[in-house]
């Protein structure tokens, strides 16, 4: 695609941006959103005995 002015490229560029995080299911991604994954990882996170947020299953 060739863009003929660069606010029509960011204008462009920003609605598939959109679509691939906001409203794209992902297969690799258990056919969730990159938004709703991260958002699922996040409430999945853990408070340890210091107090800090950590994933489950990572190592600090």
């Amino acid at each position: 695609m060739l863009f003929l002015t660069l606010a029509e490229a960011r204008s462009v560029l920003g609605r598939w941006r959109r679509d691939y995080n906001q409203v794209r299911p992902h297969s690799a991604l258990s056919n969730r959103t990159p938004e709703e994954f991260h958002a699922h990882h996040l409430a999945l996170a853990v408070t340890n005995d210091q107090g800090h947020k950590t994933s489950p299953g990572l190592s600090l």
